[in-house]
């Protein structure tokens, strides 16, 4: 009887353990993950690797990581469920349970009971996490915190917080106080890093409110009116455009780029040349296997001059369908590219990558002098995926100190 009720009583303690591990990687996706979109509510993302190191078992470590995912991307269940209208929250329950537990899953295999070999499997990990397959829907990367830590430092940064996250992970309490010493350096010298320069002076994102803006490639009749009002609002809009401007409108904006779309804004087009000036928009070409490539159309470009950013990385399943050949948005997972807009090297990361630490360093592999980053969020504006969002935004743009210009529809 005595050794049943310690195993009952050990068995009630690992459970125990297990759930208090879970509940602190919950608070720590929480108080990180959009609660608020200021960027130092990032810096809460070191408690997790520290916390991994000192897991007493391989449950404790990995409910540790599922809380923090599970928590930090809470916001799908009620995006989803307004994005694809379903009156349950199944779908938003699938992708937001899967994809949390999919991101677990390297940090189960990687937690060891020899503490030694933890650190390096904790970044082998997040380098797993980081990249496709499981990059493509790799929230909450901690990797992002370097923006916090280490403005300005570029590639360099991403070095610093690699070997960091290692040193709070095996409690290095020397290399700790080190690399907390250089992000407070760091940080007091920021207001030297600004990406704030003349060349920038006349381009500007403006936020709009359009409601239910869906897939202009739908059959939908609402929509496609919808579509055509929106038309004529940009027409409207490209008039107001000063001399010499670049504006960037949301993503979608336009629905379907097609002959009809591009007929309508011709004239709007030349007359934004004759200014010198560019009304950047989101729009959907049509492709002729059936699929579209959701891009930025630079109006008012030059005839020389390439008028596409074309989106990566699609919301998989309700955007990109990889099972089809002939329907949804094309993605391009091996990389992003950059054009020339007025004579500045121009990126976009359009909506669904600027969740993703891989779209954004696939984003500035390319060097861009400037970062568009067009979004529709109007389904997901009562969540914490806007707020998100811009913090993905300011850490990389502080990171690289490189200019962003944001445009959102909410």
């Amino acid at each position: 009887m005595f050794f049943l009720a310690q195993n009952s009583f050990l068995r009630k303690k690992v459970f125990l353990n297990v759930v208090k591990f879970f509940l602190l990687g919950g608070a720590v996706g929480w108080l990180a993950w959009g609660s608020g979109d200021s960027l130092y509510q990032l810096a809460w993302i070191s408690v997790t690797p520290l916390a991994w190191g000192r897991a007493v078992s391989k449950w404790c470590a990995t409910a540790l990581i599922a809380g923090y995912f599970l928590s930090g991307s809470r916001g799908i269940v009620d995006g989803a469920k307004v994005f694809f209208g379903q009156t349950n929250e199944f779908v938003g329950l699938s992708f937001w349970i899967v994809s949390s537990l999919l991101l677990t899953l390297p940090f189960f295999f990687a937690w060891s009971a020899d503490r030694r070999k933890n650190p390096h499997r904790f970044l082998a990990a997040l380098v797993v996490i980081a990249v496709p397959p499981l990059g493509i829907f790799g929230w909450g990367n901690p990797f992002v915190a370097a923006g916090v830590f280490f403005p300005g430092l570029s590639w360099f940064g991403l070095i610093l917080i690699s070997v960091m996250l290692m040193s709070l992970v095996a409690e290095n309490k020397r290399w700790i106080a080190i690399f907390f010493a250089i992000a407070i350096s760091c940080n007091l010298m920021g207001h030297f890093i600004s990406s704030e320069s003349n060349n920038f002076s006349k381009w500007g994102g403006v936020d709009t409110e359009f409601p239910g803006v869906a897939s202009g490639v739908s059959t939908d009749g609402g929509l496609y009116l919808s579509a055509f009002r929106r038309l004529q609002w940009i027409k409207n809009y490209a008039n107001t455009v000063e001399p010499g401007q670049v504006i960037v409108l949301p993503e979608t904006i336009i629905g379907t780029y097609d002959n009809f779309a591009e007929f309508q804004l011709d004239d709007s087009e030349e007359n934004l040349r004759i200014k010198g000036s560019r009304l950047i928009v989101g729009g959907e070409l049509p492709q002729s296997d059936g699929r579209y490539k959701n891009s930025l159309v630079v109006l008012g470009a030059e005839k020389e001059e390439n008028k596409l950013i074309v989106q990566s990385i699609p919301v998989p399943f309700s955007m990109w369908k990889p099972w089809s050949e002939n329907d949804g948005a094309v993605a391009n997972l091996s990389g992003k590219s950059a054009i020339l807009v007025k004579g500045i090297r121009t990126s976009g990361i359009i909506c669904y990558e600027q969740f993703l630490f891989y779209s954004w360093i696939m984003t500035m592999m390319n060097k861009p002098e400037i970062v568009l980053a067009a979004s529709n969020l109007w389904w997901a504006r009562d969540t914490s995926l806007p707020n998100i969002q811009l913090q993905m935004i300011r850490s990389f743009r502080r990171l690289f100190d490189v200019q962003v210009i944001v445009s959102r529809n909410l």
